[in-house]
């Protein structure tokens, strides 16, 4: 081998050398791994209450697999929404500090703003740090900084923990009472009050359907049932005796079904109205009492409502 080859081959060496130290950095430490604020798997909380300076406690348990509202609603909760909030559990804390021999009042934690439990564990919600604009979080002795979003999270609306769906996913509704239209199958048919003449099945289905899946656009709280006026409307559901009862009222901008019985109104957007109050589609031909070619999808898989739809 010649001088020159020799000369490519040293250079060649060299180069990954470098090239080793770069991607490598020998004796430089690993980073350490990031602190989770707490070690409790998200998955086997069951019970949740949070508790905000001047605003109602919310308390929430897990049953069946989705989270049900115990106050200060007895109603389902949006799982989305509780999944957001056990996030909390497994962020990232930026810091961390020791609390025995700190002042709480220093960190707005002399009451907390907001706490929230998890089962048995708890974590208190102080002020902000001036720099980055974390946020103060106590668990037991440990002062951490987290994001600030957790806090407005917590501190928001019970309202906004409530699914806003009219009945639970699971619930099957056997019977409609509206105003000026009574509806329901009955042994394979359609029974009308007054008859509804010129109809098909496909319209009656659809009615039903439209209640099934109905949406509130807001939740608000209904404090003075007194206030809640309006045509009364009753949705049967199977495996149910009494039935949900809502007073409807109507404006320009909104349908409102208040339901006095769990201090709650439904807010729906105002044209709503003709599809939840007035079947569609009229056919041909007189079909009110036929049978229809398919259950509705209220009628299938029967399940048993929850107690607290």
């Amino acid at each position: 081998m010649n001088a020159r080859n020799l000369l490519n081959l040293a250079l060649l060496i060299i180069v990954g050398l470098l090239v080793a130290v770069v991607v490598f950095e020998p004796g430089k430490e690993p980073p350490p791994e990031p602190v989770k604020l707490t070690s409790l798997d998200e998955n086997a909380v069951s019970r949740i209450q949070i508790t905000r300076k001047d605003k109602d406690t919310i308390e929430l348990e897990k049953r069946d697999g989705h989270w049900q509202m115990r106050a200060p609603f007895e109603l389902p909760a949006s799982d989305y929404k509780v999944e957001s909030v056990l996030k909390l559990l497994q962020t990232e804390s930026a810091a961390q500090y020791d609390m025995a021999r700190r002042d709480p009042a220093r960190f707005g934690l002399a009451p907390p703003a907001v706490s929230v439990r998890f089962d048995d564990r708890q974590i208190d919600f102080g002020d902000t740090e001036p720099l980055q604009h974390q946020r103060y979080a106590r668990i037991g002795q440990t002062l951490h900084l987290i994001p600030d979003y957790y806090y407005y999270q917590l501190a928001g609306s019970s309202t906004d923990y409530l699914d806003h769906g009219l009945f639970p996913a699971e619930a099957k509704i056997t019977r409609l009472e509206l105003p000026g239209l009574t509806l329901q199958l009955k042994d394979g048919k359609w029974q009308a009050q007054p008859p509804a003449e010129g109809y098909s099945a496909d319209a009656f289905t659809a009615l039903f359907d439209e209640w099934r899946h109905a949406r509130a656009i807001e939740l608000r709280p209904l404090k003075d049932t007194a206030q809640a006026k309006g045509k009364p409307v009753r949705v049967f559901l199977r495996d149910r005796q009494q039935p949900v009862e809502y007073r409807l009222q109507q404006t320009d901008d909104e349908l409102l079904l208040h339901r006095p019985d769990k201090q709650i109104t439904y807010v729906l957007p105002a044209d709503k109205a003709d599809t939840l109050l007035r079947l569609q589609k009229k056919a041909q031909t007189d079909k009110s009492e036929a049978t229809p070619e398919s259950e509705p999808e209220s009628e299938q898989e029967p399940k048993p409502a929850p107690a607290d739809a």
